[in-house]
């Protein structure tokens, strides 16, 4: 979806506007055969994948950061 010229450019763009799992999503569709999917299919494609790993981490540091209530039962 980013070409090459634009590209770096862009990629800083959506970095400083905290949409890395957006860009990282973007990246992974590229490097994909999505080629021949209609742009609503591809936009709907990157916003699931861009959304499934901003989830993913949000999770992850909740898991992180939980303490057990009872840390010695088993």
């Amino acid at each position: 979806m980013l070409d090459e010229r634009s590209g770096c450019r862009d990629k800083r763009k959506l970095r400083g506007m905290n949409a890395g799992d957006l860009l990282e999503a973007i990246d992974t569709q590229v490097e994909t055969l999505s080629i021949s999917l209609p742009f609503e299919d591809r936009v709907r494609l990157v916003v699931d994948d861009a959304y499934s790993l901003f989830t993913h981490s949000k999770v992850t540091g909740l898991v992180r950061r939980a303490s057990p209530r009872y840390p010695n039962a088993e």
